[in-house]
């Protein structure tokens, strides 16, 4: 069982970052990630954002995580500081569930850390944080 949630983490991981590589990098201004090939732009996929107008902590993912894969670290520090450390951990994905699929494999026990679950932790207060400073005008 234990090796179907690594493989399940492991192919959403290396869907999420084909995405970043394949999808073109957000226009300069307008942030919109357009669509060559149906001649359209990435829809916003934020309801808070539609129905009122205001940005949810997630806002800026989508084009961070682009942006990223794109290598343009600024702008998407731009769209979403935390964003850029969540894309790392994203990347890191890879190497360390292939690493634990390969132990299991052999027998062997998971590895496992006790400072995985701190830092989960930690990455969601650093998202509600930058959202509140958003939100407030100072960041």
């Amino acid at each position: 069982m234990r090796l179907g949630h690594h493989r399940m983490i492991l192919a959403m991981a290396v869907v999420v970052l084909a995405a970043c590589f394949i999808l073109p990098a957000p226009e300069v201004g307008t942030g919109e990630v357009h669509l060559p090939w149906l001649d359209v732009s990435l829809p916003s996929f934020c309801m808070l954002k539609r129905e009122y107008g205001i940005d949810c902590p997630g806002c800026g993912l989508t084009r961070c995580f682009i942006s990223m894969g794109h290598g343009q670290v600024a702008s998407a520090w731009d769209y979403h500081p935390t964003g850029v450390l969540l894309f790392v951990l994203v990347a890191a994905q890879v190497p360390y569930r292939l690493y634990q699929i390969r132990r299991l494999r052999q027998g062997r026990r998971e590895f496992s850390h006790w400072s995985l679950l701190p830092l989960l932790c930690l990455l969601v207060v650093a998202i509600l944080g930058q959202w509140v400073l958003r939100m407030t005008g100072i960041l």
